[in-house]
């Protein structure tokens, strides 16, 4: 039997990557004060996107139960919205009322050991 010849070989390509030069100090300290700063201006912003964003995150197994249920996109996400506005208000309530307790006791405790803390 015949050997096979051996496939010719591939021609090296050039190196055509772009060589980056590291960021002097200064640069990286900018960029780093500039994306701070931007955090710092926008907070107004991004803080409740991204409770918004979690919000959903929790929201869609619930939302994805009720579509299972047959009921339709919209109303599924507007029951589920309520349910979690409910738990929420729910929660502040339970914590209201403990602060509420709190506060009180600590004034009957103040009023009757004459003002003194212990």
């Amino acid at each position: 039997m015949a050997e096979k010849p051996a496939p010719p070989a591939r021609p090296e390509r050039p190196d055509i990557r772009m060589k980056a030069k590291p960021a002097a100090g200064s640069t990286t300290v900018i960029v780093f004060a500039v994306a701070v700063a931007a955090l710092y201006f926008g907070r107004e912003v991004f803080v409740p996107l991204a409770l918004a964003i979690l919000l959903s995150f929790v929201l869609a197994p619930l939302v994805l139960l009720l579509r299972r249920l047959h009921i339709p996109r919209v109303p599924s996400v507007i029951i589920a919205v309520l349910i979690a506005f409910i738990v929420i208000l729910g929660i502040g309530t339970l914590i209201g009322s403990q602060l509420a307790q709190l506060g009180a006791c600590l004034s009957n405790r103040v009023l009757l050991d004459g003002g003194a803390w212990s």
